[in-house]
């Protein structure tokens, strides 16, 4: 009866001629009836799919739902009855609960994915598809792209039943994942255009291939079965494919020439096996074959004639092996080989000679981890086409010079993760083409001179994490294309050793370049993990390309202003986690670089105002940006962890180490002055300018008499020091003179300074009323604490009237001057009387001057000093320290002020002649020089003839016993005062012996006389006087006595004709 019923509603439905009718709700029709059977239909008129199935049912009446897996009549989509439906990105998913189990598929246009929770998978079950609606996405399109089936078991019919239900009728890619019963042809029946077939997460019992069902699909070019317990006894039978997939399959052998009915295949896949051993036989047939991947398994040698059957094999994969040896006759003839990657095989490969040489396509090779630790320099001879080669991990301690000869299209040289201490010097000689270059974790602690050369176009050089010390200044020529720079986690300090060396590159400061000077085009430069300890000048002012700087993790201490002019445009200097207590930001700025400067131990002190300012207010117009938004100040103690920009000015103040802080100082730099607490005045005080200050505030423990030069110092505090006068102080200077013994403060420091006086006990009696005066006029204009000033009495100075002071003593102290006055003329007068001329002699006596100064006052020289030649050095010190400031003597040395050529008796008699003293430096040599001894007895005659002592002798080491001291000179020094030359005061004690004194008697007959013209200086000419008698007879000595060029006094009477 159901089955009639719904029948004739079918028909009635078809019957109606008029295409305005109403829709026809099904639902209505069939309200209050049972079905017990599932039917579906379509109706003309709205082209609705219909399914009616029995919900309910009982003796009398039953209930009928009708779901509609589509669009209604009215044009609006709704789920499947007994599912769940949800709109993806590209597609539906549903959810349905079926007879058969659960079942979720997902459609998105050009593929379906159906996904068994439980149960068996049924055609009949599945829900009918309709074109989408409001809800329905990507309906499914006839021909699909892909089907998936995950974690069914199959029934005995074919999968192109599934798929018309929903829309589609045929696919070419199948994937069959974790399948609960074997695939059969019968699955596979109707799939004729099906290409490719994927099997994937086979568990449990060994598996075979499904060659049965592979009979259904004729079409079929890619075969992949993966993750099997897979076995093959016998080598496959003829297909058609074009790729087969065999991976992780627990594949322990191959048949021999397992592949021979496969003549068209050019892909094979045999990775992440267990394969032990290959049969020479084993790719028999594949003359196709493009790219075989044998990685992943247990291979630890293989046959020299492997692949000779293989001869347009492109791409070879052995990586993740256990190879000990690779033959070179393995690869030789495969002159289509384009890659081939050997990487990560541990068990310790060798490679023979010439392993892969003349391979004419080869463009990439992989060695990396493969713990080599030799390579052959020949093993590339002849791989002109190698773009790409990887030798990183393989623990090579040393490369052949010879290994990358020849690779002209080079552009990719993986060398890291070895154990290379240097590198061959041309090694990369033939690499004009490279372009990145990375020898990161190596042991390389230097980069010497041109060991980059030939690279011209690299762009990469990547050297982390080796030991590097120390880098040429022209280990980087010829490398000028470079642009990224990576130097971190290295030994690098880039001190003087870096920056020695002559180079051709215009440097604005004129300071030796460094390495980096050679790299215009650099952009990017990682410096991070080091040593660095100052920024260099070439990175500002040479690397005008440069855009990041990482110097993070260094030792920079100290960071200003000249440091942040950067002339590349927009370049991010990354000083983070340095050491950088102090920013000085002295001067301008120029640029637009940015300054990373968080975790630093920052010193929060007198430079911190102008950091907080510069780190508080963002650079206009595209200045220099200093970034620190987390900056904590690291010292002093009690300010430690204080966000620095919370630290208020007041508290803010560094102390200025020595030099240029004064010895005996404490100096404390202030934001807006530099503060100097010293014992004693020192003799020359810092300039504040150059600390970024305007003047010094100067403290004081001990006062001079003189403070009238005080270069920069605009406050001076002289308190409580108990004093009693003040010494002179330079105007315009603010001077605290609280707590001291002041009973007076001189006018002209009021005129000109302000002053501090409270605690002080100031003079207001009549002697001082100039002074109270002058006190009370200043007022507090002068006096900043004017109005708590105090006499001596304890009155207030403010209320002294200066005009009641000098009444009364006015008297007496003209009475007392007059006095004074009379008995100072009467006691003159009686001195002229009863001394006379003897008072200049008495005069004399009281060591005021003495006679032999007076008649010496036209000698050129103060003294003449003689030495022998062997004592250069000690009179040369002796002249130096003599000549100079404080003493500033004229003294007359040979080798000087003698004129060459000329007779050396003349120009010591001359020499004697014209200097106040002769100095003998009296040593052995002395004793064993002939002219030493000749002026010696000139100045002593001189002395004896003018009757004044004119000779002084210093004595050197113990020349007094040595037994050639004649009795002349015994005689003299036995009679005379000398010096030694050990003196602690020799040179004071010298000094003061020479100096000139002036004294009463000069003064007394320069009036009773025109003073004397000036003296000619001394300049012999060839008009000289006549000599003296003493002249004379040493010329009778010595006739050829000559000086020399080198300053030597030597005579030619006793001097071979050479000299």
């Amino acid at each position: 009866m159901a089955t009639a019923l719904v029948v004739l509603l079918a028909v009635a439905a078809a019957a109606s001629p008029a295409p305005s009718a109403p829709p026809l709700d099904v639902t209505t029709l069939l309200e209050d009836m049972t079905y017990e059977v599932t039917m579906t239909t379509l109706l003309p008129e709205n082209d609705t799919v219909v399914e009616i199935s029995t919900i309910a049912a009982d003796d009398n009446i039953g209930s009928t739902s009708v779901s509609l897996a589509g669009q209604r009549g009215d044009g609006e989509w709704r789920c499947p009855r007994g599912c769940e439906c949800a709109a993806l990105a590209e597609g539906t998913s549903y959810n349905c609960s079926l007879p058969s189990g659960v079942l979720a598929f997902d459609e998105y246009g050009d593929g379906i994915t159906f996904k068994c929770q439980s149960g068996v998978f049924r055609c009949a079950e599945l829900p009918l598809a309709a074109s989408a609606g409001r809800l329905g996405r990507g309906a499914l399109q006839p021909a699909l792209g892909s089907v998936t089936l995950r974690g069914c078991a199959l029934p005995a019919e074919p999968v192109t039943c599934a798929l018309s239900r929903r829309g589609g009728r045929n696919t070419t890619k199948l994937i069959v994942q974790a399948p609960r019963t074997p695939l059969d042809p019968v699955h596979l029946r109707g799939l004729e255009n099906l290409e490719m077939l994927r099997i994937t997460d086979l568990e449990g019992a060994p598996t075979e291939l499904p060659l049965r069902a592979l009979g259904a699909v004729p079409r079929l070019r890619q075969l992949m079965l993966n993750e099997a317990q897979l076995q093959l006894h016998e080598p496959l039978p003829a297909l058609p494919l074009l790729a087969l997939e065999l991976a992780a399959d627990s594949l322990a052998a191959l048949p021999p020439q397992a592949f021979r009915a496969l003549p068209t295949l050019r892909r094979l896949g045999l990775w992440a096996n267990a394969l032990a051993d290959l049969p020479e036989d084993t790719f028999e047939g594949l003359e196709e074959l493009r790219e075989l991947s044998l990685s992943q398994n247990r291979l630890t040698s293989l046959p020299g004639a492997l692949l000779k059957r293989t001869p347009r094999l492109e791409r070879l994969d052995l990586y993740a092996n256990r190879l000990r040896t690779l033959p070179a006759a393995l690869l030789a003839g495969l002159r289509h080989l384009v890659q081939v990657r050997l990487m990560d095989n541990a068990g310790g490969l060798t490679l023979e000679p010439r392993a892969f040489a003349e391979l004419p396509a080869l463009r990439e090779l992989d060695l990396s981890r493969s713990a080599l630790h030799e390579v052959p320099g020949d093993a590339m001879a002849g791989a002109r086409e190698l773009r790409v080669l990887r030798l990183a991990g393989c623990k090579l301690r040393r490369l052949p010079p010879a290994l990358l000869a020849g690779l002209a299209r080079l552009e990719t040289l993986d060398l890291s993760g070895n154990l290379l201490a240097d590198l061959p010097r041309g090694l990369f000689s033939d690499l004009q083409n490279l372009n990145e270059l990375n020898l990161d974790d190596n042991m390389l602690t230097t980069l010497p001179s041109s060991c980059f050369l030939g690279l011209r176009n690299m762009d990469t050089l990547s050297l982390n994490r080796n030991r590097l010390a120390e880098i040429a200044v022209d280990a980087f020529v010829g490398v000028r294309q470079l642009q990224r720079l990576s130097l971190s986690h290295n030994l690098l300090a880039l001190g003087a050793s870096e920056r020695d060396g002559e180079s051709g590159e215009y440097n604005p400061l004129g300071t030796p370049p460094s390495a980096f000077s050679a790299l215009p085009s650099l952009r990017r430069l990682d410096l991070s993990h080091n040593r660095v300890a100052a920024l260099l000048d070439d990175w500002r002012l040479v690397l005008v390309s440069l855009q990041r700087l990482d110097l993070s993790w260094n030792t920079i201490a100290l960071l200003d202003y000249t440091n942040l002019n950067f002339l590349s445009s927009g370049v991010t200097v990354d000083l983070r986690h340095n050491n950088i207590s102090t920013v000085l930001l002295l001067g301008p700025t120029d640029g637009s670089a940015v300054f990373l400067l968080d975790d630093n131990p920052f010193q929060c002190d007198c430079h911190t105002p102008a950091l907080r300012q510069a780190l508080a207010t963002p650079a206009q117009g595209g200045g220099v940006q200093l970034v620190a938004p987390a900056a904590l100040c690291a010292a002093p103690s009690e300010l430690a962890g204080r966000p620095l920009l919370d630290v208020p000015d007041d508290r803010l103040a560094c102390p200025l180490p020595a030099p240029p802080c004064p010895r005996g100082c404490t100096c404390l730099l202030l934001p807006r002055a530099l503060r100097l607490d010293c014992g004693p005045l020192p003799a020359r005080l810092p300039d504040p300018t150059t600390h970024g200050v305007d003047h010094i505030e100067l403290r004081l423990r001990d006062a001079p008499s003189d403070l009238s030069s005080l270069p920069g110092v605009r406050a001076l505090d002289l308190a409580r020091l108990n004093l009693t006068q003040l010494p002179a102080i330079a105007p315009g200077v603010e001077v605290d003179l609280t707590g001291n013994r002041l009973s007076r403060v001189p006018a002209e420091l009021l005129a000109h300074n302000k002053l501090r006086l409270a605690g002080n006990p100031l003079a207001c009696d009549c002697e001082h009323v100039a002074d109270v005066l002058a006190l009370q006029r200043a007022g507090d204009s002068r006096l900043q604490n004017y109005g708590a000033l105090r006499c001596a009495d304890g009155s207030a100075l403010i209320d002294v009237h200066t005009d009641k002071l000098c009444l009364e003593r006015n008297a007496i102290v003209l009475a007392v001057t007059l006095l004074i006055v009379a008995f100072a003329v009467v006691w003159f007068c009686y001195l002229l009387h009863r001394l006379g001329h003897g008072v200049p002699y008495w005069v004399l006596g009281c060591g005021c001057c003495s006679p032999e100064d007076e008649d010496d006052l036209g000698k050129k020289y103060h003294a003449f000093v003689s030495f022998a030649h062997e004592d250069t050095a000690l009179a040369e010190e002796m002249v130096a320290a003599l000549e100079a400031p404080p003493h500033s003597l004229r003294l007359c040395v040979h080798y000087r002020d003698w004129t060459l050529g000329d007779w050396i008796p003349e120009q010591i008699a001359t020499s004697v002649e014209s200097s106040r003293r002769t100095v003998i430096v009296l040593s052995r040599a002395f004793l064993s020089s002939y002219w030493g001894l000749i002026e010696f007895r000139e100045a002593h005659r001189r002395a004896m003839t003018d009757g004044k002592a004119r000779v002084m002798a210093v004595l050197v080491g113990d020349v007094l016993q040595d037994p050639r001291l004649g009795d002349e000179l015994r005689t003299y020094l036995a009679t005379t005062t000398y010096l030694h030359r050990d003196d602690v005061r020799f040179l004071p004690k010298l000094a003061s012996a020479l100096r000139p004194r002036r004294s009463l008697l000069q003064a007394l007959r320069r009036t009773a006389r025109p003073a004397p013209t000036s003296p000619a200086p001394l300049a012999p000419t060839s008009h000289a006087p006549p000599a003296p008698p003493a002249v004379d007879k040493l010329i009778g000595i010595a006739l050829e006595g000559k000086l020399t060029q080198e300053g030597k006094l030597i005579n030619a009477a006793f001097t071979a004709p050479s000299l």
